[in-house]
């Protein structure tokens, strides 16, 4: 499974999630930052989950500060 979060213009801006898990509840929390852990700015982002390398879901949302 692979959570991914994208900026507006579809860039990756961070891999929250990339490993096997079991079945049952999962909760990511994005903390604002990308891969260099620098915060990103106010705006749209796009949360994608994978599973088996196939896009399942894509949800978008704001971010506020």
């Amino acid at each position: 499974m692979t959570v991914e979060i994208y900026n507006i213009r579809g860039q990756k801006v961070k891999t929250l999630l990339n490993s096997l898990l079991s079945a049952g509840h999962l909760e990511c929390i994005w903390n604002g930052k990308d891969t260099n852990n620098k915060r990103v700015s106010t705006g749209e982002y796009f949360a994608k989950l994978k599973i088996d390398g196939e896009e399942v879901e894509v949800k978008k949302m704001m971010l506020l500060k």
